[in-house]
């Protein structure tokens, strides 16, 4: 054995005989360590892509749920915003119906009514036609108005 750590160990002649006919020696396969460390990056590297795919399929249910969310909001807002519209065209159209309501019930109801009761009086076989005839004989608007 060498005395210090610079010194070369004393080699055999026999070995380097060997070593001049065959070469050097060569290692061609991996240590049992340089093995077991490709084997832990490899398995590192499985963790690292099944960590990866567990983020990323986390981010998109993350996503798909905001979207869900917006989603519901907007259709939220959008119902609220046609409820209100349909109030507002309710309460339009009742204020714009009042005068033509108040124009039948002083014009129109008084004259139907009197042939409607008149129709149910003489029970004719045409009561359309005769309700009809009726009331162009009883229209207050022409000049030969006859009072009923």
């Amino acid at each position: 054995p060498p005395a210090s750590p610079l010194e070369e160990e004393p080699t055999d002649p026999a070995f380097e005989d060997m070593v001049l006919a065959v070469g050097p020696a060569h290692n061609y396969g991996a240590t049992p360590q340089e093995i077991e460390q490709e084997h832990l990056q490899q398995i590192r590297k499985q963790e690292e892509r099944a960590r990866l795919a567990a983020a990323a399929e986390s981010e998109r249910l993350a996503r798909e749920a905001q979207d869900r969310e917006e989603l519901r909001q907007l259709r939220e807002e959008e119902a609220a915003r046609l409820a209100a519209i349909q109030a507002q065209e309710r309460e339009m159209l009742e204020v714009r119906k009042e005068p033509l309501k108040q124009y039948l019930m002083e014009n129109v109801m008084p004259i139907l009514t009197q042939g409607l009761i008149e129709l149910c009086a003489t029970k004719p076989e045409d009561p359309i036609d005769h309700l009809a005839e009726w009331l162009f004989r009883h229209n207050p608007q022409l000049p030969d108005y006859e009072s009923a």
